[in-house]
């Protein structure tokens, strides 16, 4: 079963939360953190160059940069879920924090977590 992204700003339990019983599935979030992942990949640089990502770079240079140091830095991590999913759960609040503005910009939960 698909996880139905809602319209309404999500709050942080709603954010961290798994949406399957499998304890090692991904966040609903989901492809949030990809807007930190300085991989050079095609798909993780347009998701960079977006206006609001921009916007988000000018306004919040010490918050972007230090979520794209640690998101990054799971390039070198095990390929396990729950090795990565536990390592991420120490940034929630930071990568929560950077929700919330995109938010704050109009940005839909479709957009930032395709």
């Amino acid at each position: 079963m698909a996880w139905i992204i809602p319209e309404e700003t999500l709050t942080f339990e709603q954010f961290t939360s798994r949406p399957y019983e499998d304890m090692n599935e991904i966040r609903c979030y989901n492809n949030f953190k990809n807007f930190f992942f300085n991989s050079g990949s095609m798909h993780n640089e347009r998701k960079r160059a977006q206006p609001f990502f921009k916007k988000f770079k000018e306004e919040n240079p010490d918050l972007e940069e230090r979520l794209t140091q640690l998101v990054t830095d799971f390039d070198h991590l095990p390929l396990l879920k729950f090795d990565f999913d536990k390592e991420l759960s120490k940034i929630d609040p930071i990568l929560y924090e950077a929700y919330l503005i995109f938010r704050e910009y109009g940005v839909d939960n479709r957009t930032l977590f395709s």
